[in-house]
């Protein structure tokens, strides 16, 4: 495991604490991607303001203004296979996905099958509507 997946992975185990995602951070500054370490930056101090804090609408600006340049970048495969990402805290915390990304079935889901059974998801695509369940391997590999 890469220092990088390492790290990603602490994120991963503690979704609400900010510390692994500021560690992360650090990392991508000492690894020559700046503009990705502020944006996690940008959005963790975002989010911990009210919004009518004088911060807010800067920080804002800025967050959009990184988003525009990167997002593509930053999404890397996963931006073939999911519409409106919502980024929060420095991570897509939500996208769209279409049906042939998606597997309605749990039996789908178990770690034999190469589905990511910890990625949830939900789609209105009008092939599967209204359901819920699991990515199916072609999808999460984009999205790992």
């Amino acid at each position: 495991m890469s220092q990088e997946e390492a790290f990603l992975r602490s994120v991963l185990a503690d979704p609400a604490d900010d510390t692994p995602r500021l560690v992360y951070a650090d990392w991508l500054d000492d690894n020559g991607r700046p503009e990705r370490a502020e944006f996690i930056r940008v959005q963790i101090e975002r989010a911990r303001l009210d919004e009518d804090d004088p911060r807010h609408d800067p920080l804002e600006e800025r967050e959009r203004g990184l988003l525009r340049a990167h997002e593509n970048e930053w999404l890397g495969d996963a931006g073939r296979l999911l519409s409106a990402p919502e980024f929060r805290r420095g991570f897509v915390e939500r996208g769209q996905l279409g049906a042939r990304q998606f597997s309605p079935t749990p039996r789908n889901c178990s770690s034999r099958s190469g589905a990511a059974p910890q990625v949830a998801a939900s789609t209105t695509d009008e092939e599967w509507s209204h359901g819920s369940g699991c990515l199916s391997p072609s999808g999460a590999s984009a999205l790992t």
